[in-house]
């Protein structure tokens, strides 16, 4: 696991956990304003470690055949903190990355100081019963299905994976304008190989776990 920004060494720790395809420790590179220091925090003044992690899978960390629920991916959250010299920290989750660290929550809540979830949504049986094919004014996330199928995708995407990355800004992005050329080219390059493509669906593959936190 690639935890490669750190900033206010000895300090509480506060730990960011994003979504899959968006490794914010691979990104924080390209765009570290994405990761501020806080001037001050809950517990009083100074600064914090700031932690930005590549969960398995995902930008440089390794991309193992297994391991994917949250329950997993959390203990592994827990395991770098204890590694950093930490005992507990803020935690902060966005989309995929919220549903691991509800886990973490609620598998090692005497580690958590506090927590911050957005873009989130739990995997429930409810998962279940999401359509797939576009229907007026609703959701229809295909690649939920599309990302369980074993081994096509790392044939389909090897070395093509810069369609997908733009397709997806355009369609989910607020404001696509603000990714250039290079965040899309880094993003192309770092889930274009096969094993990037497999570890990435593992986190879907993982999905029918997910409700067992």
């Amino acid at each position: 696991m690639r935890q490669p920004l750190r900033r206010g060494e000895r300090h509480p720790a506060a730990l960011g956990v994003r979504r899959k395809r968006r490794a914010l420790g691979a990104a924080a590179r390209l765009a570290p304003d994405l990761v501020p220091v806080p001037q001050g925090h809950a517990g009083g003044g100074g600064a914090l470690h700031v932690i930005a992690v590549d969960l398995r899978g995902m930008g440089e960390s390794d991309k193992p055949q297994g391991g994917y629920d949250k329950k997993n991916l959390a203990r592994d959250i827990y395991e770098l903190l204890r590694h950093l010299g930490h005992t507990s920290a803020y935690i902060a989750g966005e989309d995929i990355g919220s549903q691991v660290a509800y886990s973490f929550v609620a598998n090692h809540a005497e580690a958590t100081r506090r927590l911050a979830l957005w873009e989130t949504g739990h995997p429930t049986e409810l998962f279940n019963e999401l359509r797939m094919l576009p229907q007026e004014g609703q959701p229809a996330p295909w690649w939920f299905a599309l990302n369980m199928l074993d081994g096509l995708l790392e044939k389909l995407l090897e070395g093509r994976f810069r369609p997908i990355v733009d397709w997806l800004i355009g369609y989910q992005a607020t404001t696509p304008e603000t990714f250039s050329e290079e965040v899309r080219e880094h993003y192309a390059a770092a889930y274009g190989t096969p094993d990037a493509i497999r570890g990435g669906n593992g986190y879907y593959k993982a999905f029918p776990q997910a409700s067992r936190t």
